[in-house]
């Protein structure tokens, strides 16, 4: 990620120059085309690709819910509340 960051700062182009990394497309509508990048770094063989998933909002709420500890999900929720201007009441 952070070679990516660099290059961006750098040239105004995420893809670094030979830098062995896969290309970072621009973000396309439609459908099948490039959404996101999936920086998955657990193992030692870290997988950097292309996705056509579309990360939304509630997507992220369901992931955290299931895979995150209650107490982190809800200081997340509480978080991206704060941040979206919307206050909640309990």
């Amino acid at each position: 990620m952070m070679r990516y960051v660099a290059s961006f700062v750098r040239t105004g182009n995420p893809n670094p120059a030979g830098g062995g990394l896969p290309r970072w497309e621009a973000w396309s509508n439609e459908p099948g085309d490039p959404k996101s990048v999936i920086f998955d770094v657990r193992g030692d063989d870290p997988d950097i690709r292309m996705t056509d998933r579309e990360l939304t909002v509630s997507g992220v709420d369901e992931a955290m819910a299931r895979e995150a500890p209650p107490e982190l999900v809800e200081k997340a929720t509480a978080y991206m509340a704060r941040s979206r201007g919307v206050v909640r009441s309990d």
